[in-house]
């Protein structure tokens, strides 16, 4: 038996549209538009974003999958909201990340890059 797997182009069509709608629901978390506990209402978003329903509710599925959004059947899906634990492990985990971002970048910096730094640091 052979099975033949590809990629239509209206897959590629929704999958493209769940992305935008993923980036506008994310950043609308991020930046405070989306408080934590509102609910995120799929026809407003879509509506906004110029997509259908769908791809706004493969979007939701994604965030909650990274834990940023929870859904309740026959409620929809809303904000998660975190505890000041959370948001102190986010804070010590960012805080760790960008050190480590640091030390690999200077490790790997070349000597232009390295100028170009100074020149900025000087310049500021």
């Amino acid at each position: 038996m052979i099975i033949f797997v590809y990629r239509s182009e209206v897959n590629e069509a929704v999958e493209d549209q769940s992305s935008r709608a993923y980036r506008a629901i994310q950043n609308g978390i991020v930046t405070g538009q989306y408080r934590p506990g509102q609910r995120l209402v799929e026809s407003t978003i879509a509506n906004l974003e110029g997509v259908s329903r769908t791809p706004v509710r493969e979007a939701l599925r994604w965030l909650e999958r990274e834990g940023v959004v929870d859904i309740e059947k026959r409620r929809g899906a809303r904000v998660r909201r975190l505890s000041a634990e959370q948001v102190s492990d986010l804070y010590e985990l960012r805080a760790r990340l960008e050190g480590h971002a640091c030390k690999l970048a200077a490790s790997r910096a070349s000597k232009e890059d390295a100028a170009a730094l100074v020149s900025f640091i000087n310049s500021s």
